[in-house]
């Protein structure tokens, strides 16, 4: 036979566990999502910062073909700066 004064006890302890686990999901939910942004954003800034760091290359040997008489491009020094059309006249 059951104790009835352990009845209440009973139901709160099961409705407690059920929100400690809907909590507990979406905590890990919030979790997952924040890192996919966090990830996504150094993603993105990782990408322009490389962009921007080739084209001030293209433009440091752009700079270089005009001061330096001996200067010469490799080829994929060359792709490069087509790829972001700065044209670079070599002498």
């Amino acid at each position: 036979m059951k104790d009835k004064r352990f009845e209440p006890i009973a139901k709160t302890s099961r409705k407690l566990n059920r929100i400690g686990t809907k909590k507990a999901m979406k905590d890990a939910l919030f979790n997952i999502l924040l890192v996919c942004l966090v990830a996504g954003c150094i993603y993105l800034l990782m990408k322009e910062g490389l962009k921007r760091h080739e084209q001030m290359e293209c433009y440091q040997w752009q700079h270089y073909t005009e001061t330096i008489p001996e200067f010469y491009l490799m080829g994929w020094q060359k792709a490069q700066c087509q790829h972001y059309e700065i044209e670079i006249k070599l002498k």
